[in-house]
């Protein structure tokens, strides 16, 4: 099909979103590194300056509503919306989600809330 944008994660989209949204009280080289784990790799320790200088590359913008812009050398890689709780029907657990667009569609996303 020609002219079809193909929005599924890569591997890479997912390591991210990951971890900010799992890690992110740490440093994002660290948070990428825990992410990672959780998927069941890891990073050598001869790699871990390669690690931090990626992170370095990595822009996390974030507009008030709560829409972070995740993007590397200003490629868009992934829009995550604002945290929402809510309650599991019938137990009373209070959990989170959030949305999360990828590629093309996070910079579309990006700039309707950021025109705000």
């Amino acid at each position: 099909m020609t002219g079809a944008v193909d929005n599924t994660p890569t591997a890479e989209m997912w390591v991210l979103a990951n971890a900010i949204l799992y890690h992110r009280p740490y440093p994002l080289a660290t948070a990428l590194r825990r992410a990672y784990m959780d998927a069941g790799e890891y990073v050598p320790d001869d790699e871990e300056e390669l690690l931090w200088d990626y992170a370095d590359r990595i822009l996390i913008d974030m507009v008030w509503q709560g829409y972070r812009f995740v993007s590397r050398d200003e490629v868009p890689l992934l829009c995550i919306g604002p945290l929402e709780v809510f309650e599991e029907k019938g137990s009373g657990q209070a959990l989170t989600r959030c949305a999360v667009w990828y590629g093309p569609d996070a910079l579309a996303e990006w700039r309707r809330w950021s025109a705000y």
